[in-house]
């Protein structure tokens, strides 16, 4: 109801509703046809759920608030949390005449602050964090992206200042892998946003993450999301949230199938709370997938996520909300050239290519191990076998391209080779997968660049 309406702002009849005719995003906010339009909306969404208790209307991500300077909505003279307090109002009153509640994400609320004070209680807020691995961080990221630690926090001023009192936490020693400083005294809570919210008298919904922007094309980081789901739960127990909602957003073209194993992890997480160990998340999610291989899946999973290199740091297609389609951005050849002046610089020693290299082989051996004999359905089999293969496949080619800008002979045949084994069968299970355009996608915008890299190395 507020950001994320590319999908309906690309469209030339509802081009007008823009905010800023540059952006595609924002609606034209505290606007009445902006409110007719989306009011028009949310009553649909009301009507075809009759028997939920709630109704979300979004409303994160809404970038540019306090640009927003009309004579009837104006961020300069009454602040960007008024404007959107205001732009919110006839959707929450709606919904709650409907006998719902409505739910809004957190982040925009948290970001202009002293709109909470204008928000009914009524209102649930649904406080999402998905880069949280251990719940206390010597270093926490706050709602205005302000990075702060212990030392800084007495530097906070306006609307973050509020938050100092929920972000100190006791003297802890949880371990921290790679942080190789001595430990502060104490840790931040980086989840501290919840109880914010619940001493404003508002209902908390906790948002983690099975899958999201952090992750490679192909292949979720599964360290990251247990860490986010056991750190929520945690925090959902101790500070009385109304529950949690598992988000799972297929932003770089994984398969969804691919997620219903960390769906496991989260339930049981939820449900044994502090007392799931990771050996017991791992276990719910590599037994049904790799059988009594599954401590061994484990471990190879943990060197999966790394540094993400020029074949899968970006999304390789974005999807096109106007002709319903996804077009590439760009193609992996043009980005190959790009990156080539830095690949000179990365030797067979370099951190990075050791870090590649030791990832796609734990991708092959991992791969092995799902092929077996675990007892999870086809095709969630097949979808974490591609996933694995692609990543693999990509990394193999990330070495191919640096090896070809340090001067050496790529081994084009065996790449193409590589392609042509693991393309056959991903092609069958996204046709399972997808259809129409994103089927079409999905060959001509992803495998066939995938081609078009190789045939670019080989002259």
């Amino acid at each position: 109801t507020l950001g994320h309406l590319q999908w309906l702002l690309n469209v030339d009849r509802y081009r007008a509703q823009r905010e800023f005719p540059e952006r595609d995003a924002l609606i034209r906010v505290c606007d009445p046809a902006s409110w007719e339009l989306l009011g028009a909306m949310v009553q649909e969404l009301i009507d075809a759920h009759p028997q939920s208790p709630f109704v979300h209307l979004g409303a994160d991500e809404a970038g540019g608030l306090e640009r927003v300077d009309r004579p009837e909505c104006s961020a300069a003279r009454d602040g960007a949390g008024a404007v959107f307090a205001r732009h919110l109002e006839p959707f929450i009153e709606m919904t709650i005449r409907s006998g719902r509640r409505p739910i809004i994400w957190s982040d925009m609320a948290l970001r202009h602050s002293h709109a909470l004070a204008e928000l009914p209680r009524e209102l649930v807020l649904m406080d999402w964090s998905y880069l949280v691995l251990n719940r206390f961080q010597p270093v926490v990221k706050l709602p205005s992206r302000t990075v702060v630690d212990e030392t800084s926090l007495h530097d906070l001023t306006g609307e973050d200042a509020r938050l100092v009192p929920y972000l100190r936490a006791a003297p802890l020693a949880p371990p921290f892998p790679g942080i190789r400083r001595r430990p502060p005294s104490a840790y931040l809570d980086a989840l501290a946003t919840a109880p914010f919210l619940r001493d404003q008298g508002f209902d908390v919904i906790g948002a983690p993450s099975i899958q999201c922007g952090h992750d490679t094309m192909c292949v979720p980081d599964v360290r990251l999301h247990l860490g986010n789901c056991t750190a929520w739960a945690a925090a959902a127990r101790e500070h009385g949230l109304l529950g949690l909602c598992c988000t799972c957003w297929s932003l770089r073209g994984q398969l969804l199938p691919v997620s219903r194993a960390l769906g496991r992890a989260f339930v049981t997480a939820c449900r044994r709370g502090e007392d799931a160990s990771t050996g017991e998340l791992h276990e719910r999610i590599w037994r049904d997938l790799a059988g009594d291989g599954w401590r061994r899946a484990a471990d190879l999973s943990r060197r999966i996520p790394g540094l993400p290199n020029w074949s899968n740091e970006a999304r390789p297609v974005r999807y096109d909300a106007q002709q319903r389609r996804f077009r590439p951005t760009p193609a992996l050849p043009q980005r190959l050239e790009r990156a080539r002046p830095s690949l000179q610089h990365l030797q067979d020693g370099h951190p990075v290519a050791r870090q590649v290299g030791d990832r796609r082989a734990a991708l092959d051996e991992l791969t092995a191990l799902i092929d077996g004999e675990g007892s999870a359905s086809g095709l969630e089999r097949r979808a974490w076998s591609s996933a694995c293969g692609e990543l693999a496949l990509r990394d193999a080619l990330w070495e191919a391209a640096r090896s070809q800008a340090a001067g050496g002979v790529p081994d084009v045949a065996g790449l193409r080779r590589r392609l042509t084994e693991w393309s056959g069968p991903a092609e069958a299970l996204i046709s399972e997968l997808c259809t129409g355009p994103d089927l079409g996608s999905f060959r001509t915008d992803r495998m066939a660049a995938l081609y078009d890299c190789i045939d670019a190395m080989g002259g």
